[in-house]
């Protein structure tokens, strides 16, 4: 497992050696949550340490947003103080896929998807409101049920 901020530098990385613009904050948080997932559901581990909870815009990882809400609605350049990390080639496969999958997505796009009715956003919503924790048993058990991420 590894930090959702060195998985989001990795993101930024990934997206300057394919000569994509840089992801917006909001947009960064949803790639690493949808590679979060992936791993869950491909690899039955999680991709990263930090909790999930339920926030208005969907899910989002605290540590991660506080270190990245400085560049507002601006493309992220760097996640400060923070390198890719060293990935298992499962890990390199999450981002991979999830990057290949979702990099001309909007972030609007991307919030819907994880906005989707009986998600594991939606049900975290239901049962315990904005700011509670989305369990990794939650969103492993979602993402079987559907046999995909996304």
């Amino acid at each position: 497992m590894q930090d959702s901020r060195a998985i989001a530098q990795a993101f930024v990385e990934k997206a300057k050696e394919e000569g994509i613009e840089p992801f917006t904050p909001l947009k960064l948080i949803k790639l690493v949550y949808l590679a979060h997932a992936y791993s869950l559901y491909r690899f039955e581990k999680p991709l990263i340490n930090n909790k999930v909870e339920a926030w208005p815009y969907g899910p989002i990882i605290p540590e991660l947003y506080y270190s990245i809400s400085s560049y507002g609605r601006n493309p992220v350049n760097t996640v400060v103080g923070f390198l890719s990390p060293d990935l298992t080639k499962e890990g390199r496969e999450a981002i991979e896929y999830v990057f290949d999958s979702c990099k001309n997505w909007t972030a609007a796009q991307l919030t819907n998807h994880t906005h989707i009715k009986g998600s594991p956003w939606d049900e975290a919503i239901k049962i315990a409101g904005e700011g509670c924790l989305i369990p990794d048993s939650h969103i492993f058990e979602y993402c079987k049920k559907a046999e995909k991420v996304f």
